[in-house]
């Protein structure tokens, strides 16, 4: 189902990541990325205080990331749902794609805050050294690439100074059941790229306090129930 999706959103947003990569370079031009920030801790010299405050800017950026990141994913399956239908329902994908769209546009806007603010927080000398430092390595360039934004495996970590270690791996809780199961904790699975969309009979996705009323801890960060159709079911089953 990955791939599935990964070529949708190629042949679906082609036009607009196009366009929007010509127009990225003053992002990458003038903006710095936390890990050139934090490679160059002490080349810049950055403070206590600095060190802090970008700590306090990355965890509250990061927090609405991940549920922004968490919402497009679960549009994401909806949308595949959608489109994989023998007949689609344009009126319907629409909706549904205007959603992406507008969770992706959120994502990026939430990215480009967190760099400004990272920003603001550099003296004016600093910025000049980052600057020189970005001359000299051209990888680090890339202040806006069109991407999700923060990677989900990233850590960042200020050298003598406080962790910035948050856990950036929020994916929702994947439910994978069948026939007259009930979805149950024990049914879990860890992703959902090897779900064929033609062997799906249902999805149900909660959020919030239904989430977790429903799993507890483990669906704090969303739950997507996967219904199989009955005959495909086996194919899903270790035993």
């Amino acid at each position: 189902m990955k791939n599935i999706i990964t070529i949708c959103l190629v042949l679906l947003l082609a036009g607009s990541m196009t366009s929007f990569a010509q127009t990225s370079d003053p992002f990458a031009a003038t903006l710095y990325e936390p890990d050139l920030v934090v490679k160059y801790t002490d080349d810049i010299g950055l403070t206590d205080a600095q060190a802090r405050d970008m700590k306090v800017t990355y965890e509250k950026n990061i927090s609405q990331f991940n549920k922004k990141k968490s919402d497009w994913s679960l549009a994401m399956v909806e949308f595949q749902e959608i489109i994989s239908q023998p007949s689609v329902n344009y009126e319907t994908l629409d909706k549904k794609f205007s959603e992406v769209l507008a969770l992706e546009s959120e994502i990026k806007k939430i990215k480009l805050k967190s760099l400004v603010e990272i920003k603001n927080l550099l003296t004016v000398d600093q910025q000049s050294k980052l600057d020189n430092i970005k001359k000299q390595n051209p990888e680090y360039n890339k202040a806006f690439e069109l991407t999700l934004g923060f990677e989900e495996d990233s850590k960042i970590v200020i050298k003598k100074h406080e962790s910035l270690s948050p856990d950036t791996k929020k994916e929702p809780l994947f439910i994978l059941y069948g026939g007259d199961e009930k979805p149950t904790i024990d049914k879990k699975i860890s992703s959902i790229d090897d779900v064929k969309p033609e062997d799906i009979q249902a999805l149900s996705v909660y959020k919030g306090t239904a989430a977790t009323d429903r799993f507890g801890e483990d669906g704090k960060n969303g739950v997507i129930e996967i219904k199989i159709k009955g005959p495909a079911l086996k194919k899903y089953r270790k035993n």
